[in-house]
């Protein structure tokens, strides 16, 4: 598998840092906002979903798509953590925010229901969640909003995370590298783009890079795919013969000529400086993506599921992933 921080997933706020399901409802998702590419993945790797939950931070607004006591939306984290006695006694498990209270004016009160009469050392409890809340500002204005605090605009992108991951996790020489702008615009899924950057940049376990680092005997570093050459990144995907008669059917229908490039990298920039044409220009891109998205998909699926595809197959597939992502007609891919 691929040393990809991130995988396609869905419900990734609600698994992996207890917000509501309101929050990650269709209904509260926002045209470029962080939803949109937050809620497709699911970060396994410890260190990198610290870093994510980091950056990331609910801003309240009308209350209304926030929990109260299930929800990390203060600093010092979930109240039902901070105040679990009366979490426990609480009559309002899983009420939002907006209903833990009433607007008298312009001014906010906070209104707690109990199942039983509280006792005198939880009453106490109950003026330090009030101190707690002092600070808390609602408003009708606007509704809670998830934030990116890694970016400006407060958007989450793909882009704006590997950033924040490049200084920590790759060498200078890999972070200056000039094609990675071309990567991250939001023309394919996130976990394609990241996928793709991930191979330009070596970091893709290939049976070679898993053998030497001692997961897999030499025996078994040979290429699935052709199954005659030592399966590395630069062999996978451009100089196996399986996979450059793939590159090889894209490059015919366009009427292309082309020689062999050195490197995966070398390839890219080649590739993605054919035309000129804006609009082509990006069908070409993402006819890329495609293309290594497939080939590694039909490698797995002949090492994990023992299920083989032709070429004319992954050709068939990188045209519809092109239709489906660029939004054309595969013939204009």
């Amino acid at each position: 598998m691929p040393h990809c921080y991130l995988n396609g997933g869905g419900d990734f706020l609600r698994k992996n840092f207890h917000y509501g399901r309101r929050l990650c409802a269709p209904s509260v998702f926002s045209k470029g906002g962080p939803w949109k590419d937050i809620c497709q993945l699911q970060i396994k790797e410890q260190e990198v979903r610290e870093k994510m939950i980091r950056g990331l931070s609910l801003e309240v607004g009308n209350g209304r798509q926030v929990h109260f006591w299930e929800d990390s939306w203060l600093p010092t984290g979930m109240l039902k953590d901070t105040f679990p006695r009366l979490f426990s006694v609480s009559n309002q498990n899983g009420t939002v925010i907006g209903d833990c209270g009433f607007w008298h004016g312009l001014e906010w009160i906070w209104n707690f229901q109990w199942r039983r009469k509280l006792f005198q050392w939880e009453l106490e409890l109950v003026n330090q969640l009030h101190e707690v809340l002092r600070s808390v500002k609602l408003t009708t204005e606007r509704e809670d909003q998830l934030v990116w605090k890694f970016d400006k605009s407060g958007i989450y992108t793909t882009n704006s995370f590997v950033q924040v991951l490049q200084a920590k996790t790759l060498p200078e020489k890999i972070t200056s590298y000039s094609f990675t702008s071309s990567i991250w615009r939001g023309l394919v899924p996130p976990r394609i783009e990241l996928f793709t950057w991930f191979v330009l940049v070596g970091r893709v376990n290939t049976k070679e890079r898993l053998r030497r680092l001692g997961v897999i005997d030499q025996l078994d570093s040979i290429c699935v795919l052709c199954k005659k050459d030592v399966e590395d990144l630069h062999h996978l995907f451009l100089r196996c013969q399986f996979t450059w008669q793939v590159w090889c059917a894209w490059l015919f229908d366009y009427g292309r000529l082309w020689i062999v490039p050195g490197t995966i990298k070398q390839h890219f920039e080649s590739w993605t400086g054919v035309t000129v044409r804006k609009e082509e220009r990006k069908r070409w891109l993402i006819g890329f993506f495609a293309i290594v998205w497939h080939i590694w998909m039909e490698r797995n699926d002949r090492i994990f599921r023992s299920q083989e595809a032709g070429i004319a197959e992954i050709i068939n597939r990188s045209l519809t992933s092109c239709k489906d992502w660029s939004r054309v007609d595969p013939n204009g891919c």
